[in-house]
This record gives structure tokens, sequence and C-alpha cells, in this order.
């Protein structure tokens, strides 16, 4: 078995790299092969993972944030390797739907050891992500959220608050779009926001879809019709404990492929990295990935 850590030094204030001592204390005295990389910029652990993921089977470990885990997620996607993940970014949400403590104190022997499982992953248009795409109101908080972060160094749904009051303050209330559900319904609106999951976290701890499994075979998508200010303001408490589901203008669909279009740009948060498009497609891919799920 070999395994490999990719590392990004900067995620939670540098909180990944303070697994490589155990790493190497782990792996002190056996045989198993192992490998530590450490991230230098955007899209490097995209790079290394590739880089690995063609010249063997590797179990590989997302050391950072979800960003991280997005990068090492689309350098290995379509090989035999393994995915897991070490939590130590400001958020960690994916984890969140796979792992039910919040004490990350042995998590590193824990996902060692642990089996790899199949689980879904969503495409969108020509890229991976295993947890949540967005768009709408809060992809805006997304945006603030990260500018806000860079300045003052806010963590997990401290940063999204943060975002929130910003997009409030800063940003555009309503969306006009047309969604394509499993290319039969279409449904044209302003709205709020949509997210499509796959995951049931987002945001420091939002949940768009409680009921969201990541193994169904299915895409969950939550779309809310244009709110006030005001109905913001009363939809985002209840959007985070996932108590939304029965608000007015609140509607949920299960499908297999979603299509998003607009006449104008719209920001696209996928998985805390933002893009804009004026057009997306997702798919649900089924048992796409290997997933190393730690023991409770």
């Amino acid at each position: 078995m070999k395994h490999l850590f990719i590392i990004n030094p900067v995620a939670g204030k540098g909180h990944a790299s303070a697994y490589i001592p155990a790493i190497h204390n782990h792996f002190k005295g056996k045989t198993e092969e192992y490998h530590i990389e450490i991230t230098k910029n955007p899209g490097h652990a995209r790079d290394i993972a590739s880089w690995y993921a063609e010249k063997g089977e590797y179990r590989m470990y997302a050391t950072g944030g979800d960003g991280t885990l997005n990068e090492v997620l689309n350098g290995m996607a379509g090989s035999k390797c393994s995915l897991g993940v070490l939590p130590a970014g400001s958020g960690n949400d994916f984890i969140k739907s796979i792992y039910k403590s919040r004490d990350y104190a042995d998590i590193l022997e824990k996902t060692i050891s642990a089996p790899a499982v199949p689980i879904d992953c969503g495409l969108l248009n020509d890229r991976y992500f295993i947890n949540i795409m967005s768009v709408g109101f809060d992809a805006q908080v997304a945006y603030y959220s990260a500018k806000l972060n860079k300045k003052l160094h806010l963590k997990g749904s401290l940063s999204y608050f943060a975002g929130i009051a910003a997009a409030l303050l800063k940003g555009k209330l309503k969306f006009p779009v047309k969604l394509t559900f499993d290319d039969e319904e279409v449904v044209e609106m302003e709205i709020c926001l949509t997210a499509c999951t796959n995951g049931k976290y987002y945001g420091g701890g939002f949940m768009p879809v409680p009921t969201t499994e990541f193994n169904d075979g299915i895409l969950d998508v939550c779309f809310v019709e244009k709110k006030s200010l005001f109905g913001i303001l009363t939809l985002i408490p209840k959007y985070m404990k996932g108590k939304h589901t029965k608000t007015k203008g609140v509607n949920f669909r299960k499908v297999k492929k979603l299509r998003v279009e607009s006449e104008t740009e719209l920001n696209i948060n996928l998985e805390g990295e933002l893009t804009q498009s004026k057009d997306v497609t997702l798919v649900i891919k089924e048992n796409f990935i290997n997933f190393i799920i730690p023991a409770e």
C-alpha cells in the first residue's frame, strides 16, 4: 500500500503542516511507502495528484481545506487511487458529511487505517466536485467571505457571516436564470440562490438539503425564489440549521443532471472556489471515487 499526503501549508493558518510530524511518526519502523508533498501555489495540489496517479495506485490524503480536497479530487479523478481528507482548513465542510465527530485529534490514524468505499461525485462542465455547487446570493457571500478572510483571517461560519453582511450591503439579491432538470423540466425565474449538493454542508456548516446522501446516485437541488432583504434575513438562520425546507419559495428537486443558464455572468461557488459563467451543466457520476472514510 502506497500513501501520498498532499499538504497545503497555508490552510487554516498553517494547521495542515502540523500533520507532518505525526505522519512521520506513524510510518516509523514500517515498510509501507509514503510521500509528503507540499503545495506551492493554487492548482499545485491537482498537478501533484495527477502526477502520482499516473505512477501507480496511491491512497491520497488531501491535507487542508475543501479547496485542497477539490484540487486533489480533480487530479486523481479517473484513476484507481483512493481519496481521503485530513481536515485543516477554515470550514472543513465535506468531512462533516462523512465523519460525525468534530474532534480531529486522532483522525490521521483513523483515516490511514480505514478502508476506501465508492461514493458519488458531481461533474460541472469539465470539473469534478464532491460536495456542493451554488450560484446566486450565496456565491456572492463566498466571494466576500474569501475577500474578508484574506484581510481578517476569519474561520468557518464566522467568515461566512461576515460574507453575508457584505453581500447584503453590496451585492445583488435576485438573479434571473433558467433551470433545466434532467433535460425535461424547465423553470425560468428570478432566484435568490440555487445549490446543487452531493454533501450536506457548506459555508462553515450551512445545510441547503439536509437529506443529501453522497452515495445515492442523485444530485439534490435547492432553489430559492427571489427574496426581499427581510426575506433573506429570516431565511438565513433556518438555512443554516436545515430548517428551511417548508419555507415559502424554497423548492427542491432530485436529479441526475442540472443545467443553469443566465443572460449575464453568474458567480459560481464550487466548494469554496469561485468562477463565472452564463451556462453550466452538472451531472452525477455514480460510485466514481473510492473515498477513505475514517472509522468513528
